[in-house]
C-alpha cells in the first residue's frame, strides 16, 4: 500500500496560492507587475469594495498569443527567464511562473487578450481547476484581466479578509509602490467607480507630490551618490515632517520595491539627533546594484532581497544621507545648537594659587601593627558603592509573566505623604513601608479606566464646537483614519468630508480636550497599526482608552500641590488594577524598614 502520492495540480495550485496571494493587495500587486513586463505604457486598476468582489486591470501592453493563454495559468511557466543562470540577471518585475496558476485557483478569472499581430483577440475564462477553451473575441491590444470572488472556494481564507475600508488601504500601499516606481507609465485607479489616481508620465519627484501630497515638494531633499556597489538616488523628508505613523518609507532595489529592516536603521541612523520622540522618517530610495551581488529569489511575493555586500550597502546608503542632510544645511540640534547655560562658565577659572597645598604625614603609621590594620579596614568600608535610595527607578522593561495581584488602600495615608522630585508620591503604610508611587503611571491607570468605562458603557454626550476644526490629510492618511472613523462616531465625535483631503471635526466627548484631537487620531492609527502587526486582538476601545490615557496624564516632572496629590491617591485607591499601569508598567513599589536599617548601618 502507498502512503505517499503526488498532489493534483489542483491542490498544489492552492497550497502555492497561499504564499502568493495572501489578499487582494496581492493579486493587485502580481497583475500590475505583469502588465509592466508586458511593455505596457497606460495601466488601468479598478477595485470593488476593496477587491474582495472584483480585480479589474486593463493594459495596452504586448498581449498573449492564443497558443500561449493556458499554459500562461499553469505553475511554473513564464515566458521571463530560461535557464537557472537568468536568476543572476532579471530584468523583469516577476519570473517564478507562479502568479497567474494561483490567482486561477482560488477565484473566478476572466482574460481578454490581443497581441495585434492577430486579426481578432481571445477571450478565456478559469474558475479553481475548471476552464474553457479560449474563443476569439474582439478587443484592444493588449490584456484585461477580471478577477471575482477572490477564495470563493475557500470560505475560510475569505472568512479572515478584513473590512473594504482595510483591504482598500492594502491595495491602494500597492498601488502607489509600483506607480512610484515607474513614473514613466500612465495609470488610472478607480474604487468603486471613483477616481482615485489619474497619473500622467512624469519625474519621480513630481510623481511623489501627485501620489502622496501636493505639499510634500517642499519637503523633499535629493539624495544621489553613485560608488562601486551601488547607486543610491530618490529623495529623503526633512526631520521637521517626519511622522510617528508608517506610510513615506519606500525602498526599491533594481526596479524592486522591497522592505528591509535592516535598511531602514541605516536611514533611521543617519537621522540621529534630528527627529522628535517616535517619529519615524520619511525616504523615497531607489537602489541599484550589480545584478550578481543580490538575490531576489527569497521569497514568493519577491518583496525581500539579499545583498552580497549587505554592510558595505548599509554603510553607503547612511553616509549618502548625511551627506545630503549636510548640503541642505540639516543637522543635529545636539551638536550645533548647544544650549549656553549647558556650558561651563569660564569666568570661574583663575589662575591665582591662593594657598600652597600642604601634605600631612603620620610619621608613627605602622602598617604591621594590629591597630593600623583595623583602621585601613575600617577605612575601605567607608568606599563600600551600597545601593542608595537615588538608584530606585521605574525606567524598565514590561512586567512579564503571571503577576500576584496586590490590592493596597491607599486612601488610608492620603494625609501623609510628599512629592519627591515632582515625580514621585511617597506614603507610609500602616505597617510602616514606604510605598513610592509613579504619579504619571498612576494618573495613566486612572485614566484608562475611566475612559474605558466612558467608552464602552456611557457611550454619549458630545459638545459641538463653535469654530469646527479642519484637519488636513493626503489619501493615504485619509484612508487610515477612515479605518477608525465609525468608532470615533461612536465615542461622540461628529466629522463630516469637506474634500478628498479635509475632515471637519464639529464635535468632540465631553471628556476629551479639542486641543489634542488630531493628535489623538494620528496615535490611535499607529496603534491600530501596531495590533495588526503584532496580532495583539486588542479591542478598539482598550486601545484608544490607552492613548487617551498616555496623552491626558500628568506628566512627571510637573508639580503638584497637596490636594492634587491626594485625588491621585484616592482615585487609584478605587482603580480595579494598582500595582500595573496600562502599558504593563510598576506603578509603585515598596521599600521595608529593614531595607531601610540595612542603608543605615
Amino acid at each position: 500500500m502507498y502512503l505517499i502520492k503526488p498532489l493534483s495540480s489542483h491542490v498544489a495550485n492552492q497550497i502555492a496560492a497561499g504564499e502568493v496571494v495572501q489578499r487582494p493587495s496581492s493579486v493587485v500587486k502580481e497583475l500590475l507587475e505583469n502588465a509592466i513586463d508586458s511593455g505596457a505604457d497606460v495601466i488601468e486598476l479598478r477595485l470593488k469594495k476593496g477587491g474582495k468582489q472584483e480585480i479589474h486591470i486593463v493594459d495596452n501592453g504586448s498581449g498573449i498569443y492564443a497558443e500561449d493563454i493556458e499554459l500562461a495559468f499553469t505553475r511554473h511557466a513564464t515566458s521571463k527567464i530560461q535557464k537557472a543562470e537568468d536568476l543572476f540577471k532579471l530584468t523583469t518585475n516577476g519570473f517564478r511562473g507562479e502568479a497567474l496558476a494561483s490567482i486561477a485557483a482560488i477565484s473566478e478569472v476572466e482574460l481578454r487578450t490581443n497581441t495585434n499581430s492577430e486579426p481578432s483577440g481571445y477571450l478565456f475564462r478559469i474558475a479553481g481547476n475548471e476552464s474553457d477553451k479560449p474563443v476569439e473575441c474582439v478587443c484592444k491590444k493588449g490584456s484585461s484581466l477580471r478577477i471575482k470572488n477572490l477564495f470563493f472556494n475557500i470560505p475560510a481564507r475569505r472568512n479572515f479578509l478584513k473590512s473594504d475600508q482595510v483591504e482598500y488601504k492594502h491595495c491602494l500601499e500597492e498601488f502607489t509602490r509600483i506607480a512610484l516606481l515607474h513614473a514613466e507609465i500612465s495609470f488610472k485607479f478607480f474604487h468603486n467607480d471613483q477616481l482615485i489616481f489619474d497619473l500622467q508620465p512624469e519625474n519621480r519627484r513630481g510623481r511623489i507630490q501627485h501620489l502622496i501630497s501636493k505639499k510634500i515638494n517642499a519637503q523633499l531633499i535629493p539624495i544621489q551618490e553613485v560608488t562601486d556597489a551601488v547607486e543610491v538616488d530618490g529623495f529623503i523628508v526633512k526631520p521637521e515632517f517626519a511622522k510617528k505613523t508608517r506610510g513615506q518609507q519606500y525602498f526599491f532595489v533594481n526596479n524592486r520595491f522591497t522592505r528591509s529592516p535592516y535598511l531602514h536603521k541605516a536611514v533611521v541612523d543617519a537621522f540621529e539627533g534630528l527627529l522628535l520622540r517616535e517619529s519615524i522618517p520619511g525616504y523615497f530610495i531607489e537602489l541599484r546594484v550589480p545584478s550578481d551581488k543580490v538575490d531576489v529569489n527569497i521569497h514568493p511575493t519577491k518583496s525581500e532581497v539579499k545583498f552580497e555586500e549587505n554592510h558595505l550597502i548599509f554603510t553607503y546608503l547612511k553616509t549618502a544621507i548625511k551627506h545630503a542632510l549636510g548640503q541642505y544645511g540639516v543637522h543635529s540640534s545636539l551638536e550645533f545648537d548647544l544650549d549656553p547655560n549647558l556650558l561651563p562658565s569660564y569666568k570661574t577659572i583663575t589662575t591665582d594659587v591662593k594657598e600652597t597645598p600642604q601634605i600631612k604625614v603620620n610619621s608613627n603609621f605602622n602598617p604591621f601593627s594590629k591597630a593600623s590594620t583595623t583602621e585601613i579596614k575600617a577605612n575601605r568600608e567607608l568606599y563600600v558603592q551600597e545601593e542608595s535610595f537615588s538608584s530606585i527607578s521605574f525606567v524598565e522593561d514590561e512586567v512579564q509573566g503571571e503577576l500576584a495581584y496586590e490590592k493596597v488602600n491607599f486612601e488610608l495615608y492620603t494625609d501623609q505623604h510628599l512629592h519627591w522630585s515632582n515625580k514621585y508620591i511617597v506614603v507610609v503604610d500602616g505597617n510602616g513601608e514606604l510605598l513610592v508611587i509613579d504619579q504619571y503611571r498612576a494618573h495613566q491607570r486612572i485614566i484608562y479606566e475611566s475612559m474605558l468605562k466612558k467608552i464602552t458603557l456611557e457611550k454619549g454626550g458630545s459638545q459641538s464646537l463653535l469654530f469646527p476644526v479642519v484637519i488636513k490629510y493626503d489619501i493615504h492618511d485619509l484612508t487610515r483614519f477612515k479605518e477608525i472613523e465609525g468608532h470615533l462616531i461612536e465615542m461622540g465625535f461628529v466629522f463630516e468630508t469637506k474634500s478628498d483631503h479635509e475632515i471637519e471635526l464639529q464635535s468632540v466627548p465631553n471628556f476629551y480636550p479639542i486641543a489634542k484631537c488630531e493628535v489623538l487620531f494620528e496615535d490611535l492609527i499607529k496603534a491600530l497599526e501596531e495590533n495588526d502587526e503584532q496580532n495583539a486582538q486588542l479591542s478598539f476601545a482598550d486601545i484608544t482608552a490607552k492613548t487617551i490615557s498616555k496623552h491626558m496624564a500628568i506628566r512627571g516632572g510637573e508639580s503638584l500641590n497637596f490636594e492634587a496629590r491626594k485625588k491621585i491617591i484616592t482615585d487609584l485607591n478605587q482603580c480595579k488594577e494598582q500595582l500595573l499601569s496600562p502599558f504593563n508598567k510598576k506603578i509603585y513599589i515598596r521599600i521595608s524598614q529593614n531595607e531601610i536599617s540595612k542603608k543605615m548601618f
